[in-house]
């Protein structure tokens, strides 16, 4: 499966295989993780996101709240809003896409669930939503249920040579989100 996602970003981008991080999104210079901290609901949550990703806050009718790339000296900078938008490979061809959002939308019939450890789980769709010049187009869409919250979740990617139809390609990073205890504990 790592080739075939190294296929997916890498082969499209022209970055010979051996350079792939083992999500297939980024290249093994971003691989390495950063945690990125947004609000979303009155809730504080941590994310790790390969470097040159962008963690993008809306708040319905402002725009963008807060935005920034991870690795370019934003660190732990947190944002927050009604939207939060996790955009890979911002500068290319062909980006891929992590939207959460309020309010959340019904559950899907049939739903795929994927654990998100302790933290919560997500119910989903995955669907192609048509073929471009850079590949198959798939939308991933569902409910993220992270503790008592509950979000719309939306993720789009692009790509060539594979079947994006697992999701993998969008909960990969999804795993690494929990809320920030510190944070959200009162302070008496």
């Amino acid at each position: 499966m790592v080739l075939a996602g190294a296929l997916l970003a890498c082969g499209a981008l022209a970055i010979p295989l051996q350079a792939c991080g083992p999500d297939g999104l980024t290249t093994s210079a971003e691989a390495p993780a950063k945690p990125r901290q947004f609000e979303l609901d009155g809730v504080t949550y941590w994310i790790d996101l390969p470097n040159g990703s962008e963690l993008k806050s809306t708040v319905v009718g402002q725009g963008v709240a807060g935005q920034g790339a991870v690795g370019q000296g934003i660190g732990g900078q947190g944002i927050g809003g009604k939207r939060v938008e996790i955009v890979f490979r911002p500068r290319t061809r062909s980006p891929s896409l992590i939207r959460i959002s309020l309010p959340p939308k019904p559950t899907p019939a049939k739903p795929s669930v994927a654990s998100l450890g302790a933290h919560g789980r997500m119910l989903y769709v995955v669907t192609e939503a048509g073929i471009g010049s850079g590949g198959t187009e798939v939308r991933l869409e569902g409910r993220l249920e992270l503790g008592r919250k509950a979000f719309h979740l939306s993720c789009h990617i692009q790509g060539e040579w594979v079947s994006l139809r697992d999701g993998d390609w969008c909960t990969r990073w999804l795993r690494s989100l929990r809320p920030d205890i510190a944070a959200n504990t009162p302070r008496h």
